[in-house]
């Protein structure tokens, strides 16, 4: 067992979860002697022989030696961990089950069965390093104010399992046709006396652009350190804004319905991956940039 303090003993560990084994995000329903364990959505298991058990996943494989797995894993399904105790009593000892359900919470190899997400969206957090319960609680407890979107956005932030409301969010995301329109240069002023993060996303165009999540309270990226890298790398575009003013400037205004839906849908997804993964996540210092037309 890592010798790390847990949860509890600082009160910034509420903040910032510690990493467990594969896992990197957990609730405290998640570790130690689980009540309702589950396998880790993302794995899946096949025995060897009697003491050899394969766990793999997509990404990560790994072998289980003893026995007592592959008695175990199969009933790692969320029932409670006394029922597991209970049947496989007479074969494995109590202690010797809690000490296996035990590590292989602190491996992330088993987290809290006690979630409403499905198998596969359930694997697919776990999967990119949070558990079901935690990606719940975190999805559950933020808000999203959305700027300037005309609905595509909104209704696929709240698919996500986001809640869209402009009252105290825990990012503004503001839907523009350019990063470098005033109105972009306004929202930043006003989120700097704030302090509140905002993230820019610019869905049409060949090449949609979104991000970073700009944190002004925090050390990170700064919107108008990218804005000038911006305006040095479209002289063109700059020379007609400085000579006839914001109105003048090129603004991509390609946007085909489906390719918009889909680009709409990954902005979502990220964002929701931010507001789960925290300093983990892509945007957290990335802006990312898509070629919808070379699929790049």
């Amino acid at each position: 067992m890592s010798d790390r303090p847990r949860p509890g003993d600082d009160p910034a560990s509420a903040r910032r979860p510690l990493p467990q084994g594969i896992l990197t995000k957990v609730s405290a329903e998640d570790r130690g002697l689980i009540e309702r364990p589950a396998l880790t959505p993302h794995l899946d298991f096949h025995a060897i022989d009697d003491r050899q058990t394969l766990l793999v996943s997509e990404a990560f494989n790994t072998l289980l030696h003893g026995p007592i797995y592959g008695d175990l894993l199969p009933l790692l399904d969320g029932r409670p961990q006394d029922d597991i105790a209970a049947s496989l009593a007479g074969v494995h000892g109590a202690a010797d089950v809690r000490a296996a359900l035990a590590g292989l919470a602190s491996r992330g190899y088993a987290v809290s069965g006690d979630h409403s997400m499905d198998r596969g969206r359930a694997a697919y957090w776990s999967s990119l390093g949070a558990s079901p319960r935690w990606a719940e609680q975190r999805l559950a407890a933020a808000t999203v104010a959305v700027d300037g979107d005309d609905g595509h956005l909104s209704r696929r932030l709240e698919a996500m399992g986001v809640t869209t409301d402009a009252e105290s969010p825990a990012l503004t995301a503001v839907v523009c046709a350019d990063y470098l329109d005033e109105r972009c240069d306004a929202i930043n002023r006003r989120h700097i006396a704030s302090g509140a993060p905002w993230i820019p996303v610019r869905p049409k165009g060949l090449q949609p652009l979104f991000g970073p999540v700009f944190r002004p309270a925090e050390d990170g990226p700064c919107w108008a350190c990218l804005a000038y890298r911006m305006r040095s790398h479209r002289e063109v575009h700059t020379f007609l804004r400085n000579l006839a003013g914001d109105d003048a400037a090129f603004r991509p205004g390609a946007a085909e319905p489906a390719v918009l839906d889909t680009v709409c849908g990954l902005v979502a997804a990220e964002i929701a991956k931010w507001l789960v993964l925290e300093e983990t996540a892509p945007l957290h210092t990335q802006a990312i940039s898509l070629d919808v037309g070379r699929l790049k």
